[in-house]
């Protein structure tokens, strides 16, 4: 009753339009199933829909299986609705998936009524190193992210149908890693009207696994979930009586007898509902319990039932159970438990070798062994996974399960047809791997490589990289003694595709074991290009970025391109004046239009120098250069590529930067995302939109509304969609603008630890050290504490041990230490300190980490404060005009940006200079523009500027107000510290003056 209260309650949250989790945990046979199921017809009742999927050990190498065969069961339903709510539906659906929607239903078959779809899977473009397009390895790229993200639309959609919905999965301690990071997705997404309840064992050695319970404790930790736990645990002897009575209620006159026939039927069966159930049942089949008509009274064998063993599982009770079947029937159950939890009539035909089954699978429904479907199709499932566990086990202990599993694979594999061979890879594949010793054909081994090397790109293309690994790993093992010479196709692929997925999943140790037998073996300079761009990438995760380049560029030379590893800046201003003549003969945009670059060694070169931008931008600004300039030359001289996007990017972004054209940056940032858009190469997106978004749009539309959200998507595809782990440093680069553009700390804060769990978890140390300075700074700005000293970025982050000198292992981690050091240090007053810090900085390049007009404008007032501070140092307010006519431009390039800043500016230079009614009217257009941009630090830091104005000029009529002001959106905002900052220096001053500054109002804001 309690369990079934807790399900109601969290169902009437939901019938308000929220989502619930409920996790119930119990041993095998207790009724965490029984329980939901009798559920679940109230949701029914009330119009809602019960979509259920079970997990099954035996298919833990199948990715998504219980999400997927839940989901598609239920759009097999929908199809027998009116067709009003169907077109509902799928008008829905047709809106929210889009393009992506054979994402969905080459998983799910089920659901292609609803989408209309005929067309192919809309993949990535991928142009392999010959300049054709794969059309084997079309998709291989795909990625958990956009998978992840359009299930989640699925489920979303649903909650728009305004109705609650139940979703249960059954058995999660069998769940697979890429089932664990769709759920994930979905409780963490935008779903309504929704109840999930998960159920799993706890069973002594049948746990969840790590990765779940790391699951489970984030989804309790969260407080955007509603979260409830149900433990079922079995039934007391209490309850046994109880159960027992009742079920022999009719007839039965003495109690007594029932009492003694419970006590035993408890201590045979530990009380376990699911036991009792099926033990009483045993007892009726063998008649030791049954209904005496002569005296409408129930009675039984005692003594024969005292000599019944004791049970101490499920599976031993259905072990017994099944070992009394006819040995026809028992053998068809044997080959069902093969294929799995939930099988098709057909297919267990197909590898039976038996036709007209369907009556022999009814008797076993009839025993309670297994489950029909209710769909109309034909469809079984085993009534428990302990019944399908016992079959399996009796099986294996008559039979070589290794042998059966390779029987079966065999036979599925010959019989099945192309489609229906696809549909069932996984199950075929796991077949055979059960079985791969066994194989010692040669022609068959190439076969089963084969199968596990689709099988590998079938998991990739569902984002289940573990299993891809698994797969391609396997598919090496069968592969014949000779494999590089007798199946060197093949065998470049698997090595190649084992590469890749084991840097994928982090692994880079084996990574370079794979990359290195690629390198041995490979015929030719070209079947080894992938790999190289690769090793470039394993370089750069481990922060090993000068090796990276190095490599990198040996790998150009013997491909016929030498570049310097340090150009000279004539080597430099040749090739730019080279490129601006190749433009001159295109005349722009007529780019678009040229053919495709179909020479396979150039598009190698395109490739390589792609790869290397990232990390040649970070430590040696030279050869990015360089790098960029080739890449357009070979773009105009050879053709597009897909590479190509990245030199056209860059290309604006050195005029900009060097020649501080941002008209013309500008329109080579939209010709290269026109490029992209032919392209269509998503694992080119997060680079692309770094180039574009971060390099040269940040200085000409709005930082927080236009280019956050475009860095926070290139983030989301690249940090698994791209080779070269872009979208790590996407992500980096919209926490940086996140924080440069006065966005809440908690948001950004938020941002940068999953950024930081992230590239933990798949061993991108550079980025972990990276995040370091911010979540420090985030830490400093939130804390209370006020013995520790805000401005020092010191604490949990980084560790007093932890020097200046760690940070400037790579450029990248240099501008962040010493870009936010500055702006700590200038936000409390310290500004010896922020010159030291950003004078550090600069010798490290334009920290262009948050924009260079940005850190610009920091420079900017550091100069003007201390320029104040040592009687307006003429020099000092020199150097700030000079900054402020850049800054000056750039607002003209971008006001939303940049305009507060130089009002900001102008107020600080007035001060300094003795202008009273410039300085008050600059500051207050600087909080007005800074409120309408909704840049908090900025305009917390002008009402604190303009605080500091009116002590220091003594004017206290209208400093209150600025205080107020300053201390209420600094909270806002998220800086604690900077509060109490305030309220230590001005608290005390300002509540004397604050009932003179109420007198008169300002209109300005």
């Amino acid at each position: 009753a309690h369990e079934m209260e807790t399900l109601s309650e969290a169902f009437d949250r939901v019938k308000n339009g929220d989502a619930e989790v409920v996790m119930i945990e119990g041993s095998a046979g207790t009724g965490k199933s029984s329980l939901v199921n009798k559920f679940a017809k109230r949701v029914t009742d009330q119009g809602g829909y019960f979509i259920k999927g079970k997990y099954n050990c035996l298919q833990k190498d199948e990715p998504y299986s219980a999400i997927v065969q839940a989901f598609n069961s239920f759009f097999g339903m929908l199809q027998r609705e009116d067709q009003s709510k169907i077109d509902r539906i799928r008008t829905l659906l047709q809106d929210t998936v889009g393009a992506d929607k054979k994402l969905l239903t080459e998983m799910m078959p089920n659901l292609r009524f609803l989408l209309d779809d005929q067309t192919d899977l809309q993949e990535i473009g991928f142009i392999d190193i010959h300049g054709q397009i794969d059309m084997r390895e079309i998709g291989m790229i795909e990625t958990k992210y956009r998978f992840n993200s359009t299930f989640s639309k699925l489920v979303d959609t649903l909650g728009e149908l305004d109705q609650p919905n139940l979703f249960f999965l059954d058995d999660l301690q069998w769940a697979d890693s890429a089932s664990l990071g769709l759920l994930s997705s979905i409780i963490f997404g935008k779903v309504r009207n929704l109840l999930l309840v998960f159920a799993y064992r706890n069973d002594e050695g049948i746990m969840p696994s790590r990765e779940a319970m790391r699951m489970f404790e984030k989804i309790q930790g969260s407080e955007r979930v509603n979260v409830r736990n149900i433990e079922v645990r079995s039934l007391t002897s209490e309850d046994t009586v109880n159960l027992v009575a009742d079920s022999l209620e009719n007839g039965t006159t003495r109690p007594d007898e029932v009492y003694g026939l419970a006590e035993v039927v408890y201590q045979k069966t530990h009380g376990n509902p699911l036991l009792v159930g099926q033990f009483m049942r045993s007892l009726a089949d063998q008649n030791l319990l049954y209904f005496c008509n002569d005296t409408f009274r129930w009675k039984w064998e005692m003594e024969k039932i005292n000599e019944k063993k004791v049970f101490h599982s499920v599976a031993e009770l259905y072990i017994d159970k099944i070992m009394q079947l006819p040995d026809d029937i028992r053998h068809t159950l044997d080959m069902a438990s093969l294929i799995g939890n939930h099988f098709d009539l057909p297919t267990l035909e197909l590898i039976t070798d038996k036709p007209g089954l369907y009556d022999t699978l009814m008797s076993l429904t009839t025993e309670g062994i297994l489950t029909a479907a209710s769909n109309g199709k034909m469809e079984f499932c085993f009534s428990h996974d302990s019944i399908h566990q016992a079959a399996y086990s009796l099986l294996c202990s008559r039979d070589n399960e290794f042998s059966m599993h390779l029987e079966v694979g065999r036979l599925l594999k010959s019989k099945l047809n192309d489609s229906k061979l696809e549909e069932m890879t996984f199950v075929v594949v796991n077949h055979f791997n059960s079985g791969l010793d066994m194989i010692q054909d040669e022609n068959e081994r190439a076969d089963v490589a084969l199968l596990n090397m689709k099988a590998a790109i079938k998991a990739r293309r569902s984002s289940a990289f573990e299993k891809a690994l698994s797969y391609a790993k396997s598919g090496i093992k069968i592969l014949t003694e000779n494999y590089w010479k007798e199946n060197y196709r093949l065998s470049l692929e698997l090595f190649t595709l084992a590469a890749q997925m084991a840097h994928s999943n982090g692994y880079d140790d084996k990574a370079e074991t794979y990359i290195q037998e690629v390198l041995n073996n490979a015929r030719s300079f070209l079947d080894k290009v992938e790999v190289f761009g690769l090793k470039i990438n394993l370089l750069v995760g481990q922060d090993r970025r000068n090796e990276a380049i190095e490599y990198g560029l040996w790998v150009l030379e013997q491909c016929g391109e030498s570049i310097p590893v340090k150009p000279s800046k004539i080597y430099i201003a040749y090739n730019f004046l080279k490129t601006r003549m190749l433009f001159r003969k295109k005349q722009g945009e007529a780019i678009l239009y040229t053919v495709h670059m179909s020479n396979p060694l150039i598009v190698a070169k395109m490739k390589i120098m792609g790869s290397l931008l990232a990390p040649s931008f970070s430590v040696n600004t030279s050869v990015t250069r360089i790098l960029v300039l080739k890449q357009v030359q070979l773009t105009l001289e050879y053709g597009f590529s897909k590479y190509s996007t990245f030199g056209i990017a860059m290309y604006g972004q050195i005029l900009l930067q060097e020649y501080g054209d941002a008209k013309e940056a500008t329109r080579y940032g939209e010709l290269a995302l026109k490029l992209y858009e032919r392209s269509q190469a998503k694992e080119l997106l997060s680079a692309t939109y770094i180039l574009v978004y971060a390099f040269i749009f940040s200085s000409t539309k709005h930082l927080k509304s236009e280019c956050v959200p475009q860095l926070q998507k290139a983030a989301k595809f690249g940090q698994v969609y791209d080779e070269n782990r872009c979208g790590y440093v996407a992500d980096v680069l919209s926490i940086s603008f996140m924080f440069a553009g006065g966005c809440k700390l908690r948001n950004v804060d938020e941002a940068t630890e999953r950024c930081n769990e992230n590239a933990r978890r798949y061993k991108q140390q550079s980025i972990v050290h990276i995040l370091k300075p911010m979540r420090q700074c985030i830490q400093n700005l939130k804390s209370d504490k006020t013995s520790k000293d805000p401005k020092i970025l010191e604490g949990e982050i980084i560790a007093a041990g932890e020097t200046q000198e760690l940070f400037e292992i790579n450029r990248f981690s240099a501008m962040q230490y010493y870009g936010i050091s500055s702006i700590l240090a200038y936000l409390f007053h310290d500004y010896s300190l922020a010159t030291e810090m950003f004078n550090k900085g600069k010798a490290f390049g334009s920290m262009c980490m948050y924009g260079k007009n940005h850190m610009r404008w920091i420079e900017t007032l550091i100069l003007l404060a201390n320029a104040r501070q040592t009687r307006n140092n003429k020099n000092l307010i020199k150097e700030a005009k000079v900054s402020l006519k850049h800054l000056e431009e750039a607002s003209k390039n971008g006001p939303e940006n940049f305009e507060s800043k130089v009002h900001l500016v102008l107020a600080e230079l007035a001060f300094c200079e003795g202008s009273s009614s410039n300085a008050t009217e600059h500051y207050d257009q600087a909080i007005f523009l800074a409120e309408k941009s909704e840049n908090l630090m900025e305009e917390a830091l002008a009402c604190e500027r303009a605080l500091i104005y009116c002590v220091e000029t003594v004017d206290m009529v209208y400093a209150p107000r600025y205080y107020r002001r300053a201390c209420q959106v600094y909270r806002e905002w998220g800086g604690v510290a900077k509060v109490q900052h305030l309220v230590a220096l001005y608290g005390n001053q300002m509540s004397m003056h604050n009932k003179g500054s109420r007198k008169k109002r300002r209109e300005t804001w």
